[in-house]
């Protein structure tokens, strides 16, 4: 039941979109366009989420804390009270994932998540959604909100409809994203940002 009722406050948490505190603009496509360019100089960045896992009926709350580089994913998984879940961690020697149980690895992170976990992220996908960018390595269809973000992304594989964003320098980064796919939705609220950008 407790799980129950952290899965639901989560869900009402992200269940009303809003674009936060950013206003609209005259021309979101322009916007856009800037927007973009801000976003893609991001080559580094670390963040601290609360992940809704909700899938066939049953839920799991979770918080992760990210870490991405040009050479390196890591993600670090807790449950309640900081429960230490697990490491994840991907780069040019393979992808290994850490726990209480051993050491397991896998060809790709999705694949490994579901084998330890039962549940899986795309995670090649999040490396740009996350920021509020579209894939451009896929095909995807997207549509803008009034500030000139993304709004919504449709994959062949997954839905992603951003909630809210959260002002960032001269920019803004995503704080609330619900991922769909076929059952399975996974929601993430950010609660903190860090990036490093260079200057194309």
């Amino acid at each position: 039941m407790r799980w129950a009722c952290l899965i639901f406050g989560l869900f009402l948490l992200l269940g009303c979109a809003s674009e936060g505190p950013l206003g609209p603009v005259s021309n979101p496509q322009t916007a856009w366009k800037m927007h973009q360019h801000e976003l893609k100089q991001i080559q580094e960045f670390s963040l601290d989420a609360d992940l809704g896992i909700i899938q066939e009926g049953s839920g799991e709350s979770l918080g992760v804390h990210w870490e991405h580089t040009p050479d390196q994913d890591v993600f670090i998984f807790s449950g309640p009270l900081g429960m230490d879940l697990g490491e994840l961690k991907e780069n040019a020697s393979g992808v290994v994932l850490k726990d209480s149980q051993g050491v397991f690895r896998a060809q790709t992170p999705e694949l490994l998540l579901q084998e330890v976990f039962g549940w899986s992220l795309p995670v090649e996908g999040l490396r740009n959604w996350i920021l509020g960018l579209p894939d451009e390595s896929s095909s995807e269809e997207m549509s803008l909100n009034d500030s000139g973000y993304l709004k919504n992304l449709d994959t062949q594989a997954w839905q992603i409809q951003y909630l809210s964003y959260l002002p960032y320098g001269s920019y803004a980064l995503p704080q609330k994203i619900r991922l769909t796919q076929g059952d399975l939705r996974v929601l993430i609220f950010i609660r903190n940002w860090q990036a490093n950008r260079i200057d194309l």
